[in-house]
């Protein structure tokens, strides 16, 4: 329509700025229901991932949390500050 004259420029390029973030919105709620379905067949396979832990490579446990956690929230830091403190890192499970 832009090449044609029905539309200016700025229309074009309006209407590209709202299709692209739609399009990445879209995807990602796509990849959000893969990671449910995902989630879904490992639902009740807890004890066995757990009895296995231990012998998973870290790809392996990548994959798991990756699939069961949504995001990670990262408390603030308290001095000293150069020391790791893993209650800090608070997860959101998907669901």
């Amino acid at each position: 329509m832009w090449a044609s004259g029905e539309i200016s420029r700025e229309e074009w390029l309006s209407l590209k700025r709202s299709l692209g973030g739609r399009a990445q919105d879209m995807e990602a709620d796509v990849a959000r229901l893969d990671r449910l379905e995902a989630l879904r067949r490992l639902a009740g396979t807890g004890r066995a991932i757990a009895d296995g832990w231990a012998t998973m490579n870290a790809e392996q446990r990548r994959a798991i949390l990756h699939t069961a956690i949504d995001y990670v929230v990262v408390l603030q830091a308290e001095p000293p500050r150069q020391v790791f403190r893993p209650e800090r890192l608070q997860p959101v499970w998907m669901g």
